[in-house]
């Protein structure tokens, strides 16, 4: 709901969309989110497991994130009684608001891979970066660029709700896609694919099977369905699909290819697992 401001066009009503950017607004909220779920369980003097586990952190992320020698990390982290040095927490904060906005969401992925109750705190980062348009989300333990809530859910499902292959596989093709310096965008549709492949092996148990043969093993997958995902088996496998050469430039698979076959791939799987018999 638009605010006063908003209302009498002082202020827009939508904000950018954030692609390749991540405003200060931004960065400040998830500051705040971090501050509020991690920083603030450091007190000085305080020998207490959550105040140790918080600068333990700081720390890892110091010498582990950053590369910083461990020798020249500050003594106190944080609210010292006399303030006569910059301090750990100082430092963070500042490499935080002044770094490239790609190295804000390196930050945030050290953090969810790395802080041990990261559920809570990934929920209220995406939350922020919903509600600041950002064109990214963090899905698993990576940062990806998505396009709607639903594909986020559609992924993050497959991903809490398959065996541990499909899970490498859905894993592995978010990877490379979601890859800021180079993203593989033929090797992630292998993988997306090749979770569907390793989905319906388990189902109809038949290790070996390829996916059209293992599909057909399986009673409960609607006839349509069934021939959507042989098809899309096929655009991986013909000659000049992405499971071989590219033969020119014509035939680049690009972001959007990717991207389509990873939320397809794991809408799949989830499909599968919800629809199986009881």
């Amino acid at each position: 709901m638009a605010n006063f401001s908003q209302r009498l066009g002082f202020k827009p009503t939508e904000m950018p969309f954030q692609l390749e950017d991540v405003d200060e607004a931004l960065r400040t909220k998830i500051w705040n989110i971090l501050n509020q779920n991690i920083w603030s369980y450091y007190v000085y003097g305080n020998s207490t497991e959550a105040s140790q586990r918080t600068r333990r952190f700081a720390l890892n992320m110091w010498a582990n994130h950053l590369g910083k020698d461990i020798d020249n990390f500050p003594n106190h982290f944080r609210h010292q009684p006399v303030r006569t040095a910059v301090n750990g927490y100082d430092i963070l904060k500042r490499y935080f608001f002044n770094c490239h906005w790609a190295e804000v969401f390196d930050f945030i992925e050290f953090v969810v891979q790395k802080w041990y109750r990261s559920e809570a705190l990934k929920g209220k980062i995406n939350d922020a970066l919903s509600n600041h348009n950002s064109a990214y989300r963090i899905i698993g333990t990576e940062v990806a660029a998505i396009n709607s809530a639903t594909e986020v859910d559609a992924i993050e499902d497959a991903l809490r709700n398959t065996s541990k292959s499909v899970q490498s596989h859905l894993e592995s093709s978010l990877s490379k896609l979601s890859d800021r310096v180079e993203p593989d965008y033929r090797n992630s549709i292998k993988e997306a694919i090749s979770a569907v492949e390793a989905a319906c092996r388990e189902l109809a148990g038949k290790d070996n099977a390829t996916l059209s043969d293992a599909l057909k093993k399986i009673p409960h997958v609607h006839p349509g369905m069934n021939r959507a995902f042989i098809q899309l088996y096929g655009y991986t496998n013909d000659q000049s699909g992405v499971r071989h050469a590219l033969k020119d430039a014509a035939e680049e698979v690009t972001k959007a290819d990717a991207h389509f076959m990873l939320v397809a791939c794991a809408a799949f799987v989830s499909y599968l697992q919800a629809s199986r018999p009881a």
